[in-house]
């Protein structure tokens, strides 16, 4: 450290052989420089410092870089000896580390080749807990799989019972025009079996339109044309029309209604929905029963409800009710009442479609009573 008259403060070691700074303004800066025979090459910083007191001192630091040469020349022999074994570790790592993936990627493979539409239980090893990208992976196409499976065992039981459905009317045509064609009729007879024919090909039909509209709603393709109706006005009509077919039983039919219950709705399918409702409760309820109807709105939604005094369901046939070709045993065994086992379905894709919801209470031989909730406008 030099004074402003040029006499050094303080130095901490032997360096006459510094040269000594001007006493010109220094701006701060670095240099190397060599000093001693035996060259050692010293790095050196020069600034001013003004003190408080208005003193102005020039302080030269400078510090031998031996040490840190030695360092970095330490360094880079270390780098040179340790460079191959890190390298080597690296890779003896890496391999170790994707052997586990590369097992669980030919695991996939061999199991994904292994299924097929008749072996669709196949599944992945998977562990319960982790959370690297195979199992990840694994427990994608698993689930992958359920639904393919799900998928699968659904379109087997359509088609199964598709084919038993469509089977029993075919057979009854195919009976009934051989017993008319074993011998010469009068007409009045050819008549006769033609109108049971006509019937059966109704029957038919109506099973086709219906599973094509069931088809329909599971893709997404029916395009609902929404108005604004007034429910009382649809219950009013489907009451009077089924009114005498209830009194054709003697069952008792009640209705009880609010005046105004508007809902955005398509009007055709309402209708299809609590026309399929009415006509079951009134098929399944005996001589001499009740069915009372009830439609009211609150708390948003419009509740439709139909309760009947026919045989009930049973408890085991409840998650079933509302399944394509579903027919509850013990009360629809007989010929007159059974139907195709599509109305229960067709109902539920209606009621989804519009935003509501479809649900049964019942007990057996104690009646039926189901439930239809859709918001109001």
């Amino acid at each position: 450290m030099l004074t402003p008259a040029g006499a050094i403060y303080f130095q901490n070691f032997d360096s006459t052989l510094l040269p000594l700074p001007s006493l010109a303004p220094h701006k701060p800066e670095f240099y190397t420089i060599s000093l001693y025979e035996k060259p050692l090459n010293f790095r050196v910083y020069l600034c001013d410092l003004t003190m408080a007191d208005g003193n102005r001192y020039i302080i030269e630091m400078a510090t031998p870089l031996k040490f840190l040469n030695e360092v970095l020349a330490n360094y880079r022999e270390n780098v040179i000896v340790l460079l191959p074994i890190i390298l080597i570790m690296g890779i003896a790592g890496g391999i170790l580390v994707s052997r586990k993936p590369h097992a669980m990627i030919k695991n996939i493979v061999d199991t994904t080749n292994r299924i097929n539409a008749q072996n669709l239980r196949q599944r992945l090893q998977a562990g319960a807990s982790g959370g690297d990208e195979t199992q990840d992976l694994s427990r994608a196409i698993n689930a992958m799989m359920d639904r393919l499976e799900k998928a699968f065992e659904e379109i087997k039981y359509f088609t199964a019972d598709v084919s038993h459905e469509l089977r029993n009317p075919l057979f009854s045509l195919k009976g009934a025009i051989e017993v008319a064609l074993t011998q010469e009729r009068r007409g009045e007879e050819y008549k006769r079996v033609l109108n049971d024919c006509m019937e059966q090909v109704n029957a038919l039909i109506k099973m086709v339109n219906d599973l094509f509209l069931i088809s329909r709603f599971e893709l997404k393709r029916v395009d609902l044309e929404l108005s604004d109706i007034n429910l009382s006005e649809v219950l009013d009509d489907l009451y009077d029309f089924f009114l005498p077919l209830a009194e054709e039983k003697k069952i008792q039919c009640s209705m009880e209604r609010s005046d105004i219950v508007r809902v955005k709705a398509d009007k055709t399918r309402i209708h299809q929905l609590m026309s399929n409702l009415i006509e079951n409760s009134i098929k399944f309820t005996p001589e001499k029963g009740a069915v009372h109807m009830r439609l009211s709105a609150e708390d948003g939604e419009a509740t439709f409800t139909i309760r009947d005094s026919g045989p009930g369901i049973a408890e085991a046939d409840m998650p079933y009710i509302f399944n394509r070709f579903y027919q509850v045993d013990k009360s629809r065994s007989g010929s007159e009442r059974r139907g195709s086992g599509l109305g229960l379905n067709i109902c539920q894709k209606i009621t989804e479609a519009h935003g509501g919801s479809i649900t049964v209470q019942s007990e057996e031989a104690r009646g039926a009573t189901f439930i239809v909730k859709l918001p109001v406008m």
